[in-house]
């Protein structure tokens, strides 16, 4: 299926897995969703998949970058620190850190991913550095376009 998921097929979606309780297809189900644009269903999704699996490190990487799409950096925050204890080395977290940290509110987190960077990618410090520093505004959270 290509575009936006139907209401209909986002709801018997979210009620079928749901159901199942089997955490793996709740993902790719929320990976889907998000796929197809349904944010909220994706967050719902992951979030219920980590319900019965709260150590599935994939799903929270799941949650995170729905929640990222969602313009939701307070929400983000308290998974970032979590995921930098078991994945110290991940890319995509360090950048999350710093844009969820400025946006979220909390500049001690976005910090600790600027210098994740410059441990890691020294390369992409110059650019997060100045990203931190700018005064640019956090994009606004688009919503679900009508069916």
């Amino acid at each position: 299926m290509r575009g936006r998921l139907p209401v209909e097929t986002s709801r018997e979606m979210d009620e079928v897995c749901r159901e199942t309780g089997n955490r793996q297809m709740i993902d790719l189900a929320a990976q889907e969703a998000g796929k197809h644009g349904d944010l909220d269903l994706s967050a719902a999704l992951f979030e219920r998949a980590l319900e019965i699996d709260p150590e599935a490190v994939k799903t929270r990487l799941g949650l995170l970058t729905t929640l990222h799409l969602q313009s939701r950096f307070e929400d983000e925050i308290p998974l970032i620190k979590a995921l930098l204890e078991i994945i110290p080395n991940e890319p995509t977290l360090h950048r999350f850190a710093i844009q969820a940290g400025k946006w979220g509110g909390d500049m001690d987190l976005a910090r600790r991913g600027l210098e994740l960077v410059r441990q890691h990618d020294p390369r992409a410090a110059e650019a997060a550095t100045r990203f931190l520093n700018a005064d640019i505004p956090p994009p606004r959270r688009m919503p679900r376009a009508p069916q």
